[in-house]
């Protein structure tokens, strides 16, 4: 745990500048967890009553429509998962999050995170960050959904994230870029050639 806690400390401190004092104020509160692939660590409908740190592994935040999955993010080691605005408004989750590998993370309950907020300005300002980058992140997804090109979508995301490329399925990642399999077998010729 204390490997994971030093990883985590170090993710934070690249989003806002902690100190010791404010990192170890959630040493007692964050829980080290391993996590099954394909397990699901939140369903539609439930409230996001978690943060998750990923330690290892890959998880996904996906909707269900129809019987459909469409998939909305995927963190991998070193990034936040959570139902942002079900774990901020304290509302039912409209999606779920699932273990896409066998895992580890960091939790830490809403409950807990309100209360590092109010104590401490570090977990404020850290609060407003991460917030910052989610809706930086949700309006580079939207700019890219709407106005880029399938095959401007896929190259994008080989450029920023080959990782995801070689570790996520073709069915989940033209799920993600919201083209078919195909269209992304089409990309992958020319792309080889």
């Amino acid at each position: 745990m204390d490997e994971a806690l030093s990883v985590f400390k170090k993710y934070l401190n690249s989003i806002v500048s902690m100190s010791d004092q404010s990192f170890d104020l959630c040493r007692d509160l964050v829980k080290y967890r391993k996590v099954e692939k394909n397990e699901i660590l939140l369903r539609e409908g439930e409230k996001s009553n978690f943060i998750f740190f990923t330690v290892s592994g890959l998880l996904r935040n996906y909707h269900l429509k129809d019987v459909n999955e469409v998939n909305t993010c995927f963190c991998l080691e070193k990034s936040i998962a959570c139902s942002f605005e079900s774990f901020v408004h304290d509302t039912a989750s409209q999606e779920y999050i699932q273990a896409l590998e066998k895992s580890t993370v960091l939790q830490l309950s809403r409950k807990d995170m309100m209360k590092l907020i109010e104590i401490d300005e570090s977990w404020s300002q850290l609060r407003r960050e991460l917030t910052e980058i989610e809706c930086i992140r949700l309006s580079n997804r939207v700019s890219a959904m709407n106005f880029a090109t399938a095959s401007e979508k896929y190259l994008a995301l080989m450029d920023k994230e080959p990782e995801l490329i070689q570790r996520v399925s073709v069915q989940y990642i033209a799920s993600y870029l919201g083209i078919s399999r195909e269209t992304i077998s089409r990309i992958r010729a020319k792309v080889v050639r």
